[in-house]
């Protein structure tokens, strides 16, 4: 017998046909209130254009972007995406995130993406991705980009399509209450 037939398909009104204490579903936390966060603020950039790189030390991919964030107890979520190319040969680029105070490049790296193969044969085309929350505790104007080097200072990564042109390379922060 199907269940509408039964009356089971309706609705129950917990704040008022309800008496008693509810028990706490798998995984709640009896918590009778909640404060949910809020988003702040979002800024992003984005290039088109490329860069390269046989450098062992960082350098700036050009993409970046600054936020300054409303409280120092607010976080910040980091998506960076790009296409990667890398020449036929091996080795690995090394992607890194640098967060400062004085534009573009500055600061010091917060995390880190090694990309790459050894021993390739042939040219590698992948699609680049950085996504992640950092806690900076800071209302200060904060600038995030995308830095670059070769493993080896021979094999030359590039942030591109690789693929006759260049491609769009994005940056967006999105600053929250938790």
């Amino acid at each position: 017998m199907a269940l509408t037939r039964l009356g089971l398909n309706q609705s129950i009104n917990l704040a008022t046909n309800v008496t008693g204490t509810l028990a706490t579903g798998n995984g709640g936390t009896g918590a009778t209130s909640f404060a949910p966060g809020k988003i702040g603020q979002v800024v992003s950039a984005e290039i088109n254009s490329s860069a390269q790189t046989t450098s062992t030390s960082f350098v700036t991919t050009g993409l970046f972007k600054a936020i300054t964030p409303s409280s120092s107890s607010n976080k910040v979520i980091v998506q960076i995406w790009s296409p990667c190319y890398y020449l036929s040969g091996g080795g690995n680029l090394h992607a890194s995130v640098y967060r400062g105070t004085s534009g573009e490049g500055s600061g010091s790296e917060i995390i880190r993406s090694v990309q790459g193969l050894n021993s390739l044969t042939g040219n590698f085309y992948i699609n680049g991705i950085i996504s992640f929350i950092d806690s900076p505790a800071s209302t200060s104007a904060l600038t995030y980009t995308l830095m670059q080097k070769s493993a080896d200072g021979t094999t030359t990564g590039y942030f591109e399509s690789g693929m006759g042109g260049t491609a769009i390379m994005q940056i967006s922060l999105t600053e929250f209450t938790p």
